[in-house]
């Protein structure tokens, strides 16, 4: 993102903008921030920022790299690999991204964050974006995880910047995802660490009911998209008419009380937009029980969907489809338990004869990064 007169960075401490202070180091004037690769780690996660500080300050950038890759969601129940796990190898060297993740002893998520691409979720965001970016606006993904959306958007020129509550996601989002936009590390439920002072798209997908802080976090957010600009929100598998926390009831009354407009959709209904183009009416009623994962648009939206929908790079098979198979070959049992039912959108395209841009969209062909 070429427009750093058009935003500040700042600090969670303070509220000052961040400048450069030294080779791999922020500052707010009063607290450091350390800097790799244009990922800034600003978490209020003293254990990791400042020993890494320490060891900047002796010149030890790779020592402090590996520290910063340590980092895991404050609820994370996984053990952190240790020193001498990550001392092994050389970072990134020529590590796959399964293998980075299995280093980083990411557990189960590592198959979510590996296939992404082929869940519903990531084409119903897709869909999303669809309605909401606008080709003169940069896109603010707030909950960016590990760049998946943040590369599409790329490819297809946008200016871009993530946001992540873990570093080493951001990390696997620059090397792997070969995402090339500003990434900041910091909990977006303490404050926004971005200032912006243009129309822009925030994007907020798959991420509101884990959140503690959902009603102050929709609030900072909504100042980051600024009147004039847009604000798409999903919820994760969340049914509908529950409580999901004590502050937010992510719902389709309470989405109809986020975007007045009446802009909420399903993830079903945003699923039928990815595979058929064609855009969809917003829900007019309370959905059924049966459906999940509601989203809507706060702000502007566009009459017709942005052209998101072409590949990113080369196509080529799915990794979860082995050759000549019916079905797919799912990377363990749970994941399979957890997917197979939702995934029938590739099934069924495996035994039909589709044209290339079907089969992209039906997830049998990917444009996934040359180090996956």
């Amino acid at each position: 993102m070429n427009r750093g007169e058009h935003y500040h960075i700042i600090s969670p401490f303070n509220g000052n903008n961040l400048v450069q202070h030294s080779n791999h180091l922020m500052t707010d004037g009063e607290n450091l921030f350390p800097v790799f690769d244009n990922i800034i780690y600003m978490r209020d996660r003293d254990e990791i920022r400042l020993p890494a500080i320490q060891m900047i300050f002796r010149d030890q950038y790779d020592k402090a790299l590996r520290h910063l890759l340590r980092d895991q969601e404050s609820n994370s129940t996984r053990v952190p690999p240790t020193a001498s796990d990550l001392g092994e190898v050389e970072i990134p060297g020529n590590l796959s991204m399964g293998k980075m993740m299995q280093l980083l002893n990411y557990g189960p998520a590592a198959h979510e964050y590996h296939h992404l691409w082929s869940l519903p979720c990531f084409m119903a965001g897709l869909s999303l974006m669809m309605l909401t970016v606008q080709e003169d606006r940069p896109v603010l993904d707030m909950a960016c995880h590990t760049g998946h959306n943040l590369r599409h958007l790329e490819s297809h020129g946008f200016d871009t910047m993530g946001v992540d509550v873990v570093f080493s996601r951001l990390y696997l989002a620059r090397h792997w995802m070969e995402v090339k936009a500003p990434l900041v590390c910091a909990d977006v439920q303490r404050s926004i660490p971005i200032e912006f002072f243009e129309a822009n798209t925030v994007l907020f997908l798959n991420e509101l009911e884990h959140l503690r802080h959902q009603e102050r976090t929709l609030r900072g957010l909504r100042t980051l998209a600024t009147s004039l600009g847009s604000l798409a929100v999903s919820t994760d598998e969340c049914p509908p008419m529950q409580i999901v926390s004590p502050d937010v009831q992510v719902d389709y009354d309470r989405a109809l009380q986020l975007s007045p407009d009446g802009h909420i959709y399903t993830e079903d209904m945003l699923l039928q937009m990815w595979f058929t183009r064609m855009e969809r009416p917003s829900l007019q009623q309370a959905p059924e029980n049966g459906d999940t994962a509601i989203a809507w648009i706060e702000g502007q939206m566009n009459h017709s969907l942005y052209p998101l929908g072409k590949p990113a790079g080369t196509l080529t098979v799915n990794p979860l489809l082995s050759p000549g198979a019916r079905v797919p070959d799912f990377p363990n049992s749970s994941f399979q338990k957890k997917y197979e039912k939702k995934l029938t959108y590739m099934t069924q395209a495996m035994g039909e004869h589709l044209d290339q841009t079907s089969q992209y969209r039906h997830r049998v062909l990917l444009d996934i990064p040359e180090r996956w």
